[in-house]
């Protein structure tokens, strides 16, 4: 069974951040909400293991921003008082 790489290997993943935050400009949430969902479901279907799939949303899932990777703690994830990761949720990014 594969498992989800959930260490770094984008090459750049700024770009890519703000290739997405384009992709959402100019729409309203419900336009938004149904570009993520095609989004998810070609990523889906390009990773093509419904497992791992599976793995990612409960990651996802997890409480916290951006959940926990596997083997990894929440603190790990976000050091109490940093400010330089935000919510994503929320959209307060820093």
């Amino acid at each position: 069974m594969a498992k989800l790489q959930t260490a770094p290997r984008i090459a750049d993943p700024d770009g890519l951040y703000e290739a997405i935050i384009e992709a959402h400009r100019d729409l309203d949430e419900p336009e938004a909400r149904k570009l993520d969902a095609k989004l998810i479901l070609l990523l889906a279907n390009h990773i093509g293991d419904a497992e791992v799939v599976r793995e990612a949303l409960a990651i996802a899932r997890a409480p916290g921003p951006g959940g926990a990777a596997p083997g990894h703690t929440e603190s790990e994830e976000t050091a109490p008082g940093d400010t330089t990761r935000g919510d994503t949720t929320r959209g307060d990014r820093a």
